[in-house]
């Protein structure tokens, strides 16, 4: 995913369907996608049952500044 540009995963709440996209910068990069979303909670209800996939819309493209 790194590899590819994304530095983010997209986390969604399966309690109350709240999405984010959270950067994982900060993490090992060893972890993989699915172990992002054991560790995160829901910044709305505070849940722990949340899905991630990477945030491929983020990607590093060269050229564009970021």
């Amino acid at each position: 995913m790194r590899q590819n540009g994304v530095h983010a995963v997209t986390a969604s709440c399966e309690a109350c369907g709240h999405e984010a996209d959270v950067n994982v910068d900060a993490l090992p990069a060893s972890l993989r996608v699915p172990q992002v979303g054991q560790r995160t909670r829901c910044s709305q209800c505070g849940a722990k049952k949340v899905n991630t996939r990477p945030a491929w819309h983020t990607a590093q493209r060269p050229g564009m500044g970021r």
